[in-house]
């Protein structure tokens, strides 16, 4: 849900409250308290985007550092030893590639990154550890 759509279903909540508690007359402090509840939802709903927001910058960080991993394996693999040519009968060449040692290689670079990457972000400070 967006920002305006949570705000208008917080509005539609107090509303909703407003109307079962009709025909009784609100005080001043009944009013504020109402506005005070809308003002706690909504800086909740903000507090909930921010924090989606950091999930997707953390997300975006790790799928760069896969990509470039990846293109690195991939660019400092040895093709030389598992690319095989021959000439047939027919007089023509034929090239064979076996890509299961590069696909190996690629899950392993994609492995070790999420582990860095997930030890990263789960490494304690040295301040929180260790306090002065």
């Amino acid at each position: 849900m967006t920002t305006k759509e949570n705000v208008l279903l917080v509005l539609d909540l107090q509303k909703s409250e407003v109307r079962k508690s009709f025909p009784s007359l609100f005080s001043r402090e009944d009013v504020l308290t109402i506005l005070d509840g809308i003002e706690d939802q909504i800086k909740s709903i903000e507090s909930n985007e921010s924090v989606g927001e950091d999930v997707k910058s953390t997300i975006d960080k790790l799928v760069k550092q896969i990509k470039e991993s990846v293109q690195d394996t991939i660019e400092n693999y040895d093709f030389d030893g598992e690319i095989e040519i021959e000439l047939n009968h027919r007089r023509e060449i034929v090239t064979e590639f076996d890509s299961s040692n590069l696909w190996s290689e690629v899950k392993y670079t994609i492995d070790n990154t999420m582990e860095e990457f997930i030890d990263e972000l789960t490494e304690v400070p040295d301040e929180v550890e260790n306090p002065e």
